[in-house]
């Protein structure tokens, strides 16, 4: 029997694309990472480097080998092999399966957010804008609907989607747990923003200023700019990782950061979590930016409960990101035999009304 074989890309988040690369690897499947190279260094099959033109020109010359080498395309970010997705129909009618996962701005629709009443804390409105037209959004969501065979996405983004949907937890590496740092000196919260304005940077840099005048031991370690295995090697150094303050849910550093036994901080929509069952038990502590001065301070003068934290930390992403265990999600997912979401299942749907083509 043939082993399937699976192409991701060509957007790499975060590392998570060879997180799902190795995890499916794990279970036979032969995946190939091929994607945009990233300046954080992630690692991929083939990184196609350059312009926009050169890259797409690079895609445009593998199509060919793409179509005799792969059962199944698995893209993000609502990017395929060409531009605005013309490979689609082609892949389509060559019999090939495509997935698509979003994950994040290029679906979120920046009107609707900030004019739901039930986020505490509003992402849209906090920042700057850059992305497309909600318009746009709309109809890449439409065309992908129509053109691939599943879509994966999380449901804090998931508002135009008007057909069931996945959800996926996020790729990533399992490196070994890092022991305790010990010595004496300040506690040190470490922080990542590839966008200060999305992570809520600024509500951390005046929490841990105010602590400093308080007197307590705490010192901040901003990572930005870095490499991946940078950032990776620092989060061991630390005591307690901040994710982010505003879009209602962790993202891969959390992850890394638990991955190494290392607390974690971060604001968590209650709506997002009663959608999503592995989260039941999830040992991330939950702040607001109102509330996370209070939050740091209780951790920093606390260094038992942060070890416990770490242990449980790590424990988890064991068992919930286990290399194994996810590539069994993806091709659960891959044939269509994984339990889908509805799209703005309640009480979203209720709350928000339908916009911009999405609702009922």
């Amino acid at each position: 029997m043939t082993a399937l074989r699976v192409f991701l890309g060509p957007i790499e988040y975060a590392g998570v694309v060879w997180g799902y690369r190795e995890a499916l690897r794990s279970t036979g499947v032969k995946a190939l990472a091929v994607t945009f190279h990233h300046p954080f260094g992630y690692p991929a099959d083939i990184s196609l480097r350059g312009g926009r033109y050169r890259r797409n020109l690079q895609l445009t010359l593998l199509l060919p080998w793409a179509l005799r080498t792969f059962h199944l395309f698995h893209f993000h970010g609502g990017r395929s092999l060409l531009p605005g997705g013309l490979d689609a129909p082609l892949l389509r009618a060559a019999g090939k399966k495509i997935i698509m996962q979003f994950h994040g701005c290029e679906l979120r629709p920046r009107r609707i957010v900030q004019r739901d009443p039930l986020r505490a804390v509003n992402v849209c409105q906090h920042c700057p804008g850059g992305c497309p037209p909600d318009a746009d959004k709309a109809r890449l969501a439409r065309y992908w609907e129509r053109h691939a065979d599943a879509l994966i996405c999380h449901p804090e983004f998931a508002y135009l989607l008007t057909r069931p949907y996945y959800h996926l937890p996020l790729g990533v590496a399992l490196p070994p747990p890092a022991p305790w740092p010990t010595g004496g000196g300040p506690m040190v919260v470490a922080h990542a923003p590839s966008r200060r304005a999305v992570k809520g940077t600024h509500y951390v840099l005046q929490a841990i200023a105010d602590l400093q005048r308080e007197g307590l031991p705490v010192r901040l370690q901003l990572l930005e700019g870095l490499e991946n295995i940078v950032v990776r090697r620092l989060l061991a150094a630390c005591h307690i990782v901040v994710d982010q303050l505003l879009v209602g849910w962790f993202g891969v550093l959390a992850l890394e950061a638990m991955a190494v036994g290392r607390p974690v901080i971060c604001y968590l929509d209650d709506r997002w979590a009663r959608l999503i069952p592995e989260t039941a038990d999830l040992p991330i502590v939950r702040a607001t930016p109102e509330t996370l001065k209070e939050t740091l301070a209780s951790l920093v003068q606390d260094p038992v409960r942060c070890q416990a934290l770490g242990l449980a930390g790590r424990a988890y992403i064991e068992r919930v990101y286990h290399p194994v265990r996810l590539g069994q999600a993806l091709l659960a997912i891959y044939t269509g035999t994984a339990q889908p979401c509805e799209p703005w299942r309640a009480p979203v749907r209720s709350e928000i009304g339908s916009e911009t083509g999405a609702g009922p």
